[in-house]
């Protein structure tokens, strides 16, 4: 909502709950159509790799962006549901519910979209996918740096995640 220059307190004026509801609706409406669109002409795209890193962490940020909107509704569960099943539909499968959400994980875990491309000069999708689940910025930080600097493979980042060698590093 723009500011309105005649109240620069930037609180807005008492709504009944009936225009509050009609005028969230069409919020998310229209905040919905905005995704369907971004994502569809970002997957489907012939010049675009609809698994490169950047197409992931967009189309992550978006649906992050979504459901922060929808999270304290009572049907979020539904909307949700809704909201993967024409996803996976508009994109003919290439986005699905599992990789959604690995997806919104990864823009979660790595917000600044100039540190993702740096990454992705080195990185593959698998490694951000792999990092994204890394329960610590630490480790997560500590192996996305390994990965760049070393060229590790998703399989030798598999391993050292395994072996833990964060911790042994780090003891």
């Amino acid at each position: 909502m723009d500011p309105d220059l005649f109240n620069l307190s930037g609180l807005e004026e008492p709504q009944s709950e009936e225009s509050k509801s009609e005028n969230s609706e069409i919020s998310m409406a229209e905040l919905l159509e905005q995704l369907y669109e971004d994502i569809s002409s970002m997957v489907n795209n012939e010049e675009t790799d609809s698994q490169s890193v950047e197409v992931a962490w967009f189309t992550g940020e978006k649906v992050r962006k979504v459901l922060g909107f929808i999270q304290g509704s009572p049907k979020a569960p539904e909307a949700f549901k809704e909201l993967m099943k024409h996803l996976e539909e508009i994109t003919k499968g290439k986005v699905t519910p599992d990789n959604t959400l690995d997806y919104v994980r990864f823009a979660e875990t790595f917000p600044d979209i100039q540190i993702v491309s740096r990454l992705s000069e080195q990185l593959k999708l698998e490694h951000f996918l792999l990092i994204s689940a890394l329960d610590d910025d630490l480790h997560r930080v500590f192996y996305s740096e390994k990965c760049f600097t070393d060229q590790w493979t998703c399989e030798e980042l598999t391993k050292a995640i395994k072996d833990q060698l964060f911790e042994s590093e780090y003891k």
